[in-house]
């Protein structure tokens, strides 16, 4: 009678056990043959560092073993190992199917100093599932199409089609997260013929577009043509994996800059996901120099435009008048001494412009020219002084000075015949300077001041130049 009370409690037990792993879709359900103690078991250690979050054994959730054995596997529930090649082994209990597990080849790598693949072996009538980790069974009821984020990797789990040889993978993105593909990773669309597939958002093509959502369809591909039928994962959002930061996305999304690099738009470098403009690093385009000693570290100008930190003051004695005597403090008679003093005549360098004593000396030279000694001249006397490009339609431009005082902006116009004062912002100076030189349509209008650095964020009709170097060699200069 205890016999049997204790094989009723064995049994209880036993069907317990049964029905607490006794699953759906893709978890863990052990094939279960009994477990074999060989001579040799003590003899497959698993490594010191096997705890290591990109161990094969983590990757696959199975234990590590050594070496492969052809004959008396000792693990019933599948194993990891590192080796050559993820290949079938025939055992004295059936053949235990290989499965390269990808996301674990770097690590057998270091720890083989080897060109070796991480393998996960499943014993026969089961069959590697990639979502739980584990060995199941060949019985277990599939739950179609899952997926696991484990950052970097996206792990994808799908049901067999019997009649497929493969299955195209395609992978979309939705950037910003609001429900609606932004786009189609084309360069990694990828195929298998394996039921799992492991996408490591990381080293995609399209990495710096991974900062919100992803999503993945699965197609079967058979013999005659592809299934009209396809799966498709729900919106995986991806953004805790901070990709952003790693990639930028190039100007007017033209490709991928990956960080610490120089777009192909100078001065644009990859910072924290941002692009920002370092022409310290990336140099600027044509006909742009790069200014390193600003205020905010460096910035691509126009090599037109003079840069007054590389000016030194001549022993002139002439010179040195006109700068310090009180005289010429008001901007008027600056500009009086000017009329009288310079006249309006094109050089052939293009790019550069004269110093403020090079046009001292010369007394003739093109608009950015006196707009240069003028600026600096108003500048020595205190005023806030700055130069202003015009790009006007039909291919004319002009360069002059503008300064600013209690009185509100003022500027020479039509290369220092007049001056004008009294304007609220440098809009209105641009739009009184074209009406001046009966130019109606302005493209648009930049303004740097002293120290080389735009005053404001410059404001175009159509398109937008803002982060655009325009070809200054284009224009006819007015």
């Amino acid at each position: 009678m205890l016999i049997k009370k204790k094989i009723t409690a064995l049994i209880t037990i036993f069907c317990l056990f049964l029905l607490l792993f006794q699953t759906v879709g893709c978890k863990k359900k052990y094939y279960t043959p009994e477990t074999i103690q060989g001579e040799n078991e003590s003899e497959i250690p698993l490594p010191e560092d096997n705890t290591t979050s990109d161990s094969c054994a983590d990757v696959t959730g199975l234990a590590f073993s050594s070496v492969s054995y052809l004959t008396n596997p000792q693990y019933p529930n599948g194993y990891s190992v590192c080796q050559d090649e993820c290949i079938d082994l025939d055992t004295d209990y059936g053949t235990w199917t290989s499965y390269e597990i990808k996301k674990g080849n770097e690590w057998c790598k270091l720890n083989n100093n080897q060109n070796i693949k991480c393998c996960a072996y499943c014993p026969k009538e089961t069959h590697y599932c990639p979502i739980s980790k584990s060995c199941i069974s060949d019985s277990t009821i599939e739950q179609g199409l899952q997926y696991k984020l484990e950052c970097p990797y996206i792990t994808l789990s799908w049901d067999k089609d019997e009649k497929a040889i493969s299955y195209e993978i395609i992978p979309f993105y939705d950037g910003d997260k609001d429900g609606t593909e932004d786009g189609k990773c084309e360069e990694d669309v990828s195929n298998t013929k394996e039921r799992y597939f492991y996408y490591n958002l990381k080293s995609s093509d399209c990495a710096a577009y991974y900062t919100g959502n992803v999503k993945f369809q699965i197609i079967p591909q058979y013999s005659d043509g592809l299934s009209i039928e396809s799966s498709n994962t729900d919106w995986i959002d991806v953004s805790s994996c901070n990709l952003g930061s790693e990639y930028c996305i190039d100007l007017y999304k033209t490709g991928i800059v990956p960080g610490g690099e120089c777009s192909d738009y100078k001065p644009y470098f990859c910072y924290d996901g941002n692009l920002i403009k370092d022409c310290s690093k990336c140099g600027c385009p044509t006909g742009w120099t790069c200014w390193e000693n600003v205020p905010t570290g460096s910035v691509c100008n126009p090599k037109w435009l003079y840069n007054y930190n590389e000016f030194e003051v001549p022993n002139d004695e002439g010179f040195l008048k006109l700068l310090e005597d009180p005289y010429y403090d008001e901007p008027g008679l600056i500009l009086s001494w000017m009329k009288e003093n310079f006249e309006y005549e094109k050089h052939p360098d293009f790019e550069g412009t004269y110093s403020p004593y090079e046009m001292y000396i010369k007394k003739k030279g093109v608009c950015k020219d006196m707009a240069t000694f003028a600026a600096y001249v108003l500048h020595y006397h205190r005023y806030d002084s700055y130069i202003m490009f015009i790009s006007w339609k039909g291919g004319n431009a002009h360069v002059l000075p503008v300064y600013k005082d209690e009185e509100g902006y003022g500027f020479f116009s039509q290369n220092n015949k007049f001056y004008y004062k009294g304007y609220n912002s440098f809009e209105e100076v641009a739009k009184a300077e074209s009406w001046w030189n009966n130019k109606k349509d302005i493209n648009y209008y930049k303004v740097w001041n002293y120290d080389g650095l735009l005053a404001e964020e410059p404001v175009y009709k159509g398109k937008d130049y803002s982060n655009e170097y325009e070809d200054f060699s284009k224009y006819e200069w007015v």
